[in-house]
């Protein structure tokens, strides 16, 4: 977990500034979600962020809770889940 870590503050932040330089983006359906009480939704706009990262978000909503959405609501990141995959 800790190299996990490590790899974002280094080569990860590294092929990431690359890909964005030379204008690739993730092209994948992506589905956004975001703790509404945590620091994400306090402080940012993810999906004004995510908008320069992702062709394709098809879901995007602050969900009641802090920073861990799976842990904080469960029930409600399932539902999430459950509808984005279930979608064409």
């Amino acid at each position: 977990m800790c190299e996990d870590y490590r790899a974002t503050a280094t080569i990860d932040f590294a092929m990431d500034t690359a890909d964005f330089d030379a204008g690739r983006r993730i092209t994948t359906p992506t589905l956004l979600l975001w703790g509404a009480n945590g620091s994400v939704g306090r402080h940012f706009a993810p999906l004004e962020i995510w908008r320069r990262y992702a062709t394709d978000i098809r879901g995007a909503k602050a969900l009641p809770c802090g920073h861990y959405v799976e842990q904080e609501v469960s029930d409600e990141t399932a539902g999430e889940l459950h509808a984005f995959f279930k979608s064409p």
